[in-house]
C-alpha cells in the first residue's frame, strides 16, 4: 500500500501512522498497531510503501527496502473489492 508520495512527512510512532500531520485511519488492518519508529520526508521520485500485514511485511520501514522508486510501479488498481460495501471499478 502506498502511503507516502514525494514530499510527504511520514511519522510512525507508538503504533500509529501519521502522514502530513494527519492520523492515517486504517480500518482495513486486522492488527491495530504498526511497529516501527519512523520520522522522515519522502524523497523526490520515491514512494513510501507499507504492507497490510504489518507484523511480517518487509516494506519502507525497513532499511533493506526503504523508499521505492516511482518508476518501479508498473501496475494499476482496476477494482477495489474490500471493504465489501465499497466495491468499485477505477
Amino acid at each position: 500500500r502506498i502511503i507516502g508520495l514525494p514530499g510527504d512527512h511520514i511519522v510512525i510512532y507508538a503504533g500509529k501512522v501519521v502522514v502530513n500531520e494527519e492520523l492515517l485511519e486504517e480500518e482495513y488492518l486486522s492488527v491495530g498497531e504498526t511497529e516501527g519508529n519512523v520520522d522522515l520526508i519522502v524523497e523526490e521520485g520515491k514512494l513510501f510503501v507499507i504492507g497490510d500485514n504489518r507484523k511480517v511485511s518487509l516494506d519502507s520501514r525497513s532499511p533493506k527496502v526503504g523508499h521505492i522508486d516511482m518508476d518501479s510501479i508498473i501496475g494499476r488498481a482496476m477494482v477495489r473489492l474490500y471493504p465489501f460495501d465499497e466495491i468499485r471499478n477505477f
